[in-house]
């Protein structure tokens, strides 16, 4: 048997075959390689996106981080709770990009990132945000490319060491099509284009393919004065894709104008309610409403009320206010009650009720919703006068417009178009509770300020955004009544202005007021991240029977019915404050360093026969004793304010044998037997003083001056202090809206404003 092996030749002719063989399958085995490589990059690329996608959407850019990259690591992702822990050891950061899609910007046409790792690679992602399918082709290999050399030091600068390759916002210089290309545009980001009342429609055509952010204000209803005034114009913003295809149409709303009785005359542009009949009664002083301001799509039609038919074609429109109407007698003359009424604010998801009163009956007219309007207004205008009911005066315009009527007429509605991403709405007081499209607010102005109500006429502004859809850095930050304490916490470091007002004590009826809330501001250096608590202070309330106190630190005052005479008493109004510790006033008695500054509370009025009077102003650095009038008991003492280091004292109608003195936090209550009934003292950094028969004393405010620069306190025809500790000025100013060196009717108030860092 031969055994016979493998010659030296065809040994090396296999090895050489072999050798052949392989290098042909290399290239082709190599492929097979590189695109499990990048298969498996674009599963982990994919994760790491989706993460940053999520960070990214919750993330309310600097001005730095604006027309910028914005980069994640990846241990910033797991810290923040987006990406699972084992990822952690995935060396390298993320940029992305968002490019919304411009008829549903819920969604996007493409997301871009780019992945930074030792690979290199640049991932493009399509379709709808959360999509985890990324196909082969979507990833691209990239090594060393120049596309990303000016922003590598922003990614460095934000993602700390060593990063190789980062991706640029500006994503058109990555890929080319027709959905990034935004081409050349000769406005800068953040141009803008204003839009005054003119009385007619405005043409705007786009000038450059991008993101536009959409703001306007509604036009205030006619007033009769400051105090029975027209309900201010709403608030409405959002952010749409248009290309230079496109145009808009801009209808800014109209003032409503205060008339009379013996004329007729049109509302405010816009659908802003007429007076179309005379009223013969001399007397009554009407109003007409203030109109809507709208931008519409593409679609001409001129005003509001005209779109009727075609609403898609409508974007946004901010409510106008409905007017402010007085009895000119009546209101002037101590034998009658009421005869006023002032105007409902411009919406919101709907438009704000008007405040009236007609001897002891409060009254008020309804503003317009989403889908209807009440009697005589409609889509796009608000209530007019008619034959039988000249009386009445004109409401706001709006989505749908509010009701007429003759004592206050209600706000129209706003409206905020599906096509819009990052939109809301703010109004004055014309929510019973925020929803999750509309905000209340409590500032008004004359110049058009985002989530501001607007006095005058309207105002509409377009803000060109290049590739951007998210919002601006956020530098207000408002706090409404709820009667809980707000947590805050403080989103970049630097310099803020703290303002706070007061909540203003129960009124029994016009002329027997509460007090007026007080005033206090001053400005604080804070830390990203630190914690603050804001408490603000609800008002008091009249009438028979136990009233509650307002909010942080009211009193409680006490009505009745004795021997057929009706005794109205009314609680004190809380304070307002803001401290590094969470809690009411009262629980910070032994931690007073906590407390930044406190704005205090009015106390309550009283209206007894011949004894009435209006409760004592919150502070300043002491709260106002109340005024009291012709009641009739010898020995009588009116309650007195808080002060720095005391609560007010009782006042007293009969000889008694002590005073007693209000608390730290806490005005005084007066809760007693039938036929001795009384009114509370205001919530302060002491309270003020209760009374018998009689209003109740203002509280105290406070500002520490260890915390806070260029602090002080404003009080309604209060005492003064020049000392720097306890700072007080005096002023005659009152107003539901919170303004500045103002006294507050109402519930309180606080703002925020980030000043510079």
């Amino acid at each position: 048997m031969n055994k016979k092996g493998f010659t030296l030749v065809e040994l090396l002719a296999v090895i050489i075959v072999l050798a052949i063989l392989v290098l042909l399958a290399l290239p082709r085995v190599m492929s097979l390689m590189e695109r499990s490589r990048v298969s498996s990059f674009a599963v982990e690329a994919n994760e790491i996106a989706k993460a940053a996608t999520n960070a990214y959407g919750s993330r309310v850019l600097t001005e730095e981080e604006v027309g910028h990259p914005v980069c994640f690591t990846v241990a910033e992702l797991v810290s923040g709770g987006y990406l699972d822990a084992e990822k952690n050891d995935i060396n390298g950061a993320i940029a992305i990009d968002l490019v919304p899609d411009e008829n549903d910007l819920s969604k996007t046409n493409e997301i871009v990132y780019t992945y930074l790792s030792k690979e290199n690679y640049y991932v493009k992602k399509n379709g709808v945000a959360g999509n985890n399918k990324v196909a082969n082709s979507d990833v691209v290999k990239s090594k060393g490319s120049s596309l990303f050399s000016d922003c590598t030091t922003t990614c460095s600068a934000t993602t700390g060491g060593e990063v190789i390759m980062c991706g640029d916002t500006n994503i058109t210089e990555i890929v080319a099509s027709s959905d990034e290309d935004l081409g050349n545009c000769e406005y800068e980001f953040g141009h803008a284009w204003n839009f005054d009342y003119k009385g007619s429609i405005d043409e705007f055509s786009i000038p450059c393919n991008g993101n536009y952010r959409l703001e306007v204000w509604g036009a205030q209803g006619g007033s009769f004065s400051e105090t029975y005034h027209g309900g201010y114009g709403g608030y409405a913003t959002g952010i749409i894709r248009l290309n230079t295809t496109d145009k808009l149409y801009v209808g800014v709303g109209g003032a409503g104008t205060h008339v009379g009785s013996n004329q007729t005359r049109n509302g405010g542009y816009n659908g802003g309610g007429s007076l179309l009949s005379y009223w013969s009664d001399g007397n009554e002083r009407r109003s007409t409403g203030g109109g809507a301001t709208h931008i519409a799509k593409n679609n001409d039609l001129g005003i509001l009320k005209n779109y009727v038919d075609n609403q898609s074609d409508i974007l946004i429109v901010a409510g106008g206010g409905g007017g402010g109407q007085v009895n000119n007698v009546m209101i002037n003359s101590s034998s009658y009650k009421g005869g006023f009424g002032i105007g409902g604010s411009g919406g919101g998801t709907n438009g704000g009720k008007a405040q009236g009163q007609q001897y002891e009956e409060l009254l008020a007219a309804a503003g317009g919703t989403q889908t209807s309007a009440p009697n005589g207004a409609g889509f796009g205008y608000g209530g007019s006068t008619i034959s039988n009911d000249g009386n009445a005066t004109g409401a706001g315009g709006g989505w749908y417009g509010g009701q007429g009527f003759y004592r206050g007429a209600g706000g129209g509605s706003g409206y905020l178009s599906n096509s819009l991403s990052n939109s809301h709405m703010a109004c004055f007081d014309c929510m019973e509770a925020d929803d999750n499209v509309t905000t209340n607010i409590n500032i008004v102005s004359t110049d058009a300020s985002a989530d501001t109500a607007k006095k005058g006429n309207g105002y509409a502004k377009i803000t060109y955004l290049g590739n951007r859809v998210s919002n601006v850095e956020k530098t207000i930050y408002q706090f409404n009544y709820t009667g809980v304490t707000k947590e805050f916490t403080i989103p970049k470091t630097g310099t803020y202005k703290i303002e706070a007002w007061g909540a203003q004590g129960g009124s029994c009826i016009d002329p027997y007021l509460g007090g007026y809330g007080g005033y206090s501001v001053g400005n604080i250096s804070l830390t990203a991240g630190q914690k603050i608590y804001v408490t603000v202070g609800g008002s008091g309330s009249c009438g028979t029977g136990v009233m509650p106190g307002g909010y942080n630190g009211g009193g409680i005052g006490t009505g009745g019915n004795c021997n057929n005479n009706i005794r109205n008493g009314a609680s004190g109004g809380g304070a307002t404050h803001v401290a590094t510790s969470s809690g009411e006033l009262s629980d910070l008695e032994n931690n007073k360093n906590a407390i930044i500054m406190v704005a205090g509370g009015g106390g309550g009025a009283h209206k007894m026969g011949s004894a009435y009077g209006s409760g004592g102003a919150g502070g300043g650095f002491t709260g106002n004793a109340s005024t009291w009038t012709n009641s009739g008991h010898s020995y009588k003492v009116a309650p007195t304010g808080g002060s720095q280091t005391a609560g007010g004292l009782n006042g007293y109608s009969y000889s008694v044998s002590e005073r007693l003195e209000a608390s730290f936090g806490l005005g005084n209550s007066w809760n007693t037997s039938a036929c001795a009934e009384g009114s509370g003292g205001g919530g302060g950094y002491f309270g003020g003083g209760a009374g018998q028969f009689a209003p109740g004393g203002g509280g105290s405010s406070y500002i520490n001056t260890a915390k806070l620069s260029g602090a002080k306190m404003v009080c309604f025809n209060c005492t003064t202090s020049a000392d720097a500790t306890t700072k007080t000025e005096t002023g005659t100013c009152h107003d539901r809206a919170a303004l500045q060196n103002c006294a507050k009717e109402g519930n309180g108030y606080v703002l925020i404003t980030y000043l510079n860092n």
